[in-house]
């Protein structure tokens, strides 16, 4: 799980789009606390990437994460998070199937 996740940060550090959902199953869930920001499944996914990825064109961000809990049992990693400047953190529950691929991403 955690490999999968070190390749999808990377793939986003790339702004590969199709690489990043190379890593999340075709239903793959994104939950904001905002529910106006959730969408559901790649293609969708494909359409918000592009569009943040394109706003960002040209600014250097890296984004990285910190594991803080892992649960084996529920496939779960709990994450602390940084969006490409120390002031954007968020923190991320990400669930995963059974081959690894990323199911949910809840914020």
């Amino acid at each position: 799980m955690e490999k999968t996740l070190t390749d999808f940060f990377s793939a986003v550090n790339r702004n590969d789009v199709d690489g990043a959902l190379s890593h999340c199953a075709d239903d793959v869930q994104c939950i904001y606390p905002d529910p106006g920001r959730n969408w559901q499944g790649k293609e969708r996914g494909r359409v918000v990437m592009m569009a943040i990825f394109g706003q960002l064109a040209g600014i250097q961000k890296t984004a990285t994460f910190e594991v803080v809990s892992v649960d084996e049992d529920q496939r779960q990693i709990k994450t602390r998070e940084k969006w490409g400047h120390p002031h954007i953190t968020s923190k991320t529950t990400y669930t995963f199937s059974q081959d690894d691929k990323i199911l949910k991403m809840e914020s």
